[in-house]
């Protein structure tokens, strides 16, 4: 990817408390770091911490303010993973080394239905559909796991709740919605920037009998992620 003459346009911190405990003590840290490329190009990179500060995932996104996401690579080092996806229009290439590949590289291609999208890149969808979110408009994407080669179809909806704007994200698919319910983007209803995300998360693990088990959680920012700097950045 390209990174020279990137201007840094955004960084923060995030605390995440797992929603399957009731104690709310903090499970897991992160950080994201928001860059403008020369080419008009964005680049986010999130990297998840657990005890000790130690690397437990890192994601990273490519993303185009007229053409979407296109490419995202995620690496689980504690579990040592990798995997990637570029993305060519309406395709893309994956691939992808883990347990489930028994560590070889694995190709796949995919064809979208409509935008890919990662759980990274939401929030610049978020930015560019912005006027459509708040007019009541659903906005469907192609929600990719790079960890398993495969997408599902997922609808972003604007509500109100306890005075915020939530952006609601959704899998279209009844067994996806009733294994890991909706993610919820937390906005604030003046100034529009992204204050916490409550729902799936990025980092997993397998159990000693190899099964993944993957985390439901609330991140909260220390500082809010101001979308209308992506915004006009993007000329969107």
């Amino acid at each position: 990817m390209e990174k020279s003459n990137a201007v840094q346009i955004g960084q923060v911190n995030a605390e995440v408390t797992n929603n399957r405990h009731l104690n709310p003590r903090v499970a897991f840290e992160y950080n994201i770091t928001i860059e403008k490329l020369n080419n008009g190009f964005f680049k986010a990179t999130r990297v998840w911490q657990g005890t000790g500060k130690k690397d437990i995932a890192i994601e990273e996104v490519l993303w185009c303010p007229q053409k979407g996401l296109q490419f995202a690579s995620m690496n689980h080092p504690h579990l040592n993973e990798t995997g990637c996806l570029n993305v060519m229009e309406y395709r893309g290439t994956s691939k992808l080394n883990s347990y489930k590949t028994k560590y070889r590289d694995k190709e796949k291609s995919l064809s979208f239905i409509t935008s890919p999208c990662t759980l990274l890149s939401i929030p610049f969808e978020i930015a560019k559909h912005w006027d459509a979110l708040m007019s009541g408009e659903e906005i469907e994407l192609d929600y990719t796991v790079l960890k398993v080669q495969a997408y599902t179809g997922i609808t972003l909806q604007k509500h109100n709740i306890q005075g915020k704007i939530v952006i609601r994200v959704t899998p279209q698919k009844w067994f996806w919605k009733m294994l890991f319910g909706s993610t919820d983007f937390y906005l604030n209803s003046e100034t529009h920037s992204l204050e916490k995300i409550d729902g799936l998360l990025e980092p997993r693990d397998r159990n000693i009998r190899g099964k993944y088990i993957e985390y439901l959680g609330l991140a909260t920012f220390d500082t809010a992620i101001d979308l209308s700097i992506i915004k006009e950045h993007a000329n969107v």
